[in-house]
């Protein structure tokens, strides 16, 4: 049952993206279209309304896409290599570090 309702929710989350971007795409044309005009204030604001629908509709479609991908996976040759140059010793991760006692 719950399995039912966990492919649905992420097939509501696709096309939720899906829409996102298209909606995206479309203030776009706006921006673009406004850019393109003779100066006046009903341009200016179309200008301004497309601008924050884009950064809108984009800042959305970004949250649900990392909420459908995970978390971001970083090699781990990376993390050994970045805290041992940034933070002066190896990490926590690493098998060749110190262990800590809990």
């Amino acid at each position: 049952m719950a399995s039912v309702a966990v492919s649905a929710a992420r097939r509501r989350a696709r096309r939720w993206f899906w829409s996102l971007l298209v909606i995206a795409v479309l203030g776009m044309g706006v921006v673009y279209r406004s850019i393109d005009a003779p100066s006046s204030p009903a341009v200016g604001t179309a200008f301004l309304l497309g601008s924050v629908v884009v950064l809108a509709a984009l800042v959305q479609a970004t949250r649900i896409w990392a909420a459908l991908e995970g978390p971001v996976r970083v090699p781990r040759w990376f993390r050994r290599h970045r805290s041992a140059t940034t933070a002066g010793g190896p990490s926590r991760d690493d098998p060749a570090g110190p262990r800590r006692e809990r």
